[in-house]
């Protein structure tokens, strides 16, 4: 079953993508800041990421740039 990470400040926003992905079997892991989300991404190895631009630690441009260099 494909893995996704949802990096989003907004909790109603993962309500929203839960609500719209789950039903289609997907694993879903949420993380509420950058970090928490580049850490998570380290430990759970997600197929794809999701990551709002617009957060209080770190714009999604800077997280999308930090999981790119890793392997």
């Amino acid at each position: 079953m494909p893995r996704i990470l949802v990096i989003d400040d907004e909790p109603l926003y993962h309500k929203m993508i839960a609500h719209a992905l789950e039903a289609a079997k997907y694993q879903l892991d949420f993380a509420s800041t950058g970090a928490e989300g580049l850490q998570k991404a380290k430990t759970t190895k997600p197929d794809l990421v999701i990551t709002d631009v617009v957060m209080p630690d770190m714009v999604g441009y800077e997280v999308t740039r930090l999981l790119r260099r890793e392997p």
